[in-house]
């Protein structure tokens, strides 16, 4: 089945507002070429890609995630490239301290599902729910720590200056920035960890994964019949 047969398949509203979000994205990306912003163009481009991500894994049946989750997965990515635009970054004191909430929130999320998932389809491993919020919060700051080394190194070896790395004082600015985010991090791991395993105690686990669809996906990963 190609790829068209496989779209064909998913929700035409679901397709609706991925488009929507994926024309957006594109507008960036050609006007920032257009401009020469090469940078911005190159985010705009990955979003694109990761817009397009949930719609594609749904129609080759490897998951399905909740929509609610996906719209604010656009969301977060539109108002990222927004910032990084029209140096929302730069000129607005807590638009960075918004965004790496939003963003751990979600990572700490999809960090849950994970659990979910892994809990439901194998038996050899078992997390007790008293430590779910500590996984969740490791889970979400390690993908912190990943993404400020990400951002260091862009800075060194691209000449970006995500981390402001540029300006006078460099050591003292880069700290800075560096202990903001990895504290909002903190705040978005610790949310989802708290809520979420409260969020577990009045939804049913057995629905919850069977909507993710995943039991093809997951007896190709692990051997099942």
């Amino acid at each position: 089945m190609g790829i068209v047969q496989r779209l064909g398949i998913v929700s035409r509203y679901k397709l609706v507002i991925t488009l929507a979000f994926e024309m957006l994205m594109v507008m960036i990306t050609y006007l920032s070429i257009v401009n020469g912003q090469s940078y911005i163009a190159a985010n705009a481009l990955f979003a694109c890609i990761l817009i397009a991500l949930p719609l594609l894994l749904e129609a080759y049946d490897v998951i399905v995630l909740p929509f609610e989750l996906v719209i604010i997965i656009f969301i977060d990515l539109t108002l990222h490239n927004l910032g990084i635009a029209f140096l929302y970054y730069d000129d607005i004191s807590w638009w960075s301290p918004m965004m790496h909430f939003m963003s751990t929130t979600l990572v700490a999320t999809l960090g849950l599902m994970l659990v979910i998932v892994v809990d439901y389809y194998m038996d050899e491993i078992y997390l007790p729910r008293k430590w779910l919020w500590f996984f969740i919060l490791v889970f979400a700051m390690s993908i912190g720590v990943f993404w400020e080394i990400v951002e260091f190194s862009c800075d060194v070896l691209l000449g970006t200056n995500m981390q402001y790395s540029y300006l006078d004082g460099v050591v003292g600015v880069v700290a800075r920035d560096t202990v903001e985010d990895l504290t909002f991090d903190l705040i978005g791991g610790l949310a989802v960890g708290i809520l979420g395993p409260f969020y577990l105690k009045y939804r049913s686990v057995d629905v919850m994964v069977q909507n993710f669809r995943m039991s093809k996906t997951m007896n190709t990963l692990i051997g099942g019949d």
